[in-house]
């Protein structure tokens, strides 16, 4: 079974908001870094220790970085990108009308005009129409999770993805 924390995402490893400073991000690693620092640990722990705590300097390392901490706030995901610069691995969405651009922009557009979703959603949307289709980027697999529950939710607050303008 895979340890809990391995699924937690920055802010949950530094245990901070998504809204925190700089200051309290930084206080927040000088905390984890001194309760799971590997020489506190026996050796019988050691690996488990090391691994965990290297996550906690990653996550640190990424919050304390304004260019990644916004990548990661867009849900564009950190190091999801090999050293070349593209995407991991190419994923499909599963219906036709996901494929099309101006479905997408549509939905941003439809997204900003109701008030419907998040702002981050809104702009995700659009990027998703813009880089990913437009520009035959792939998506990784965690923004096209992503990108799912925008649409999934966008169907269900009353987007009509065959509607024309």
């Amino acid at each position: 079974m895979a340890a809990i924390w391995k699924t937690m995402t920055p802010y949950q490893l530094l245990e901070v908001g998504e809204k925190a400073s700089g200051e309290e991000i930084k206080r927040a690693w000088e905390l984890q870094r001194i309760a799971w620092h590997p020489d506190r640990f026996p050796a019988v722990y050691a690996s488990d220790v090391t691994e965990r705590f290297t996550a906690i300097k990653n996550a640190y390392e990424t919050l304390s970085n304004p260019a990644l901490r916004k990548r990661l706030d867009l849900g564009l995901g950190v190091g999801e990108e090999s050293a070349e610069g593209a995407p991991a691995e190419a994923i499909q969405f599963e219906l036709p009308e996901q494929h099309n651009p101006d479905c997408w922009k549509r939905l941003a557009k439809w997204a900003k005009d109701e008030d419907k979703l998040s702002g981050k959603s809104r702009f995700f949307a659009y990027s998703v129409a813009d880089k990913y289709l437009e520009k035959s980027r792939a998506l990784s697999q965690a923004q096209l999770n992503w990108a799912k529950n925008i649409w999934t939710e966008a169907i269900r607050e009353g987007f009509d993805p065959g509607a024309d303008e």
